[in-house]
């Protein structure tokens, strides 16, 4: 099924007519507040100097006196703590480490860091929906910083690559180890200078003695992660919102951040998989929901359903074609029906884009985990 509850339409920067399809006040922006705080593994980062605060005046340029940027982060369950906690990490050397002992006052804010679906967003006057939590930030020591990093940061992508970056510029290396590296390179050189020297061709021309491709070397980067090198902070929320397409601002009352939703991990790669083809996709949803769809992206995946932006011509009185209507889709799996684990998603986007309804019990009504992806039962809505 779709959602059908219609509001006033709102006319976007790009001339485009958008009209929500999802009631704010029913609570549907609170579970995806929070999906959104689960399903991106960076969000912006906003913190302020106080200093430059006070000096800085309307009509004097200066040093800006706030700094934002995009920092990783993730939920965490502290040990013995009952619902999860926003943590942040940013980099000692960066100015948001500056910047907290005099202010810990922050926002954050987590939206789509998908530059094609942002691109669409944009095309159409506006932004993705996204969460934005303003409040303390408390910098983690001791068993804390530990539990968060062993449990959460050490697998975190996006630390992994500032890790990198930071040990290639030399930044989180030691005097000693700086000797050490330099040491190990001059012997590596010697000793490979000393068997090209040699007589025997075969050492010469061994695929072991050639130098690594540019290739090689970044499908195997070599560096080393230190933890003393990041601040870990831990935001107490005080203010949370939820902006949805059309710039409207919906406050969340809740005190505690909610579970993760089951697909929120996998939300960015099936977001890439449904919108890779466009055309099968607008033919299948117009099939199976009964719509008129010329065109449609999908930019969120929760337990219950897809969430899309679609449009369908107008036409005027006399027939003709006046334009297009865009309009937020909630396209659910089926009646009461969750999806919970990735097989279960793909399977059922597999039907979805095979331009037929997927059943998800098949033609013996088997479970969905024993369910053969080529032995599906597609129905027609006619």
């Amino acid at each position: 099924t779709v959602s059908v509850l219609y509001w006033p339409a709102r006319m976007s920067a790009a001339g485009r007519i958008i009209k929500r399809k999802v009631q704010p006040n029913k609570g549907e922006h609170v579970p995806r507040f929070f999906h959104n705080t689960w399903a991106y593994r960076v969000g912006q980062l906003t913190t302020g100097n106080m200093k430059s605060m006070r000096e800085a005046s309307l009509d004097t340029a200066g040093t800006t006196p706030v700094h934002s940027d995009l920092q990783p982060h993730l939920m965490h369950t502290f040990r013995g703590d009952k619902h999860p906690s926003l943590c942040i990490a940013v980099p000692k050397a960066s100015v948001h480490d500056k910047n907290l002992p005099d202010c810990p006052k922050v926002s954050f804010m987590c939206g789509h860091t998908d530059p094609q679906i942002f691109h669409w967003f944009k095309q159409l006057g506006t932004i993705p929906p996204r969460s934005i939590i303003s409040g303390r930030a408390d910098v983690l020591t001791g068993d804390l910083i530990e539990d968060v990093w062993e449990r959460g940061f050490v697998r975190h992508p996006t630390i992994h690559e500032m890790a990198r970056k930071l040990w290639e510029t030399d930044e989180t290396k030691t005097e000693e180890e700086k000797q050490t590296i330099r040491r190990r390179e001059k012997e590596a050189d010697q000793e490979r200078m000393v068997r090209l020297s040699g007589g025997d061709w075969r050492k010469k021309h061994s695929a072991r003695e050639r130098n690594p491709t540019q290739d090689e070397d970044d499908e195997s980067p070599i560096y080393v992660m230190k933890p003393e090198a990041f601040t870990v902070l831990r935001v107490t929320p005080e203010v949370m919102l939820y902006g949805d397409y059309g710039s409207n601002m919906l406050r969340v009352w809740e005190k505690q951040f909610q579970p993760m939703d089951p697909l929120a991990r996998i939300q960015a790669r099936f977001c890439r998989v449904v919108n890779t083809s466009r055309s099968k996709l607008v033919a299948s949803l117009n099939i199976n929901y009964n719509l008129k769809l010329t065109n449609v992206f999908i930019y969120s995946i929760d337990r219950y359903a897809l969430w899309g932006m679609g449009t369908q011509e107008l036409f005027d009185e006399t027939g003709g074609s006046r334009g297009e209507q865009w309009s937020e889709y909630r396209f659910e799996y089926g009646n009461d029906m969750e999806v919970v684990t990735e097989a279960e998603l793909e399977f059922w986007i597999k039907g979805l884009m095979r331009l037929g309804t997927p059943d998800a019990g098949g033609r013996n009504n088997a479970r969905i985990d024993d369910a053969d992806p080529n032995d599906m039962d597609f129905k027609s809505n006619s």
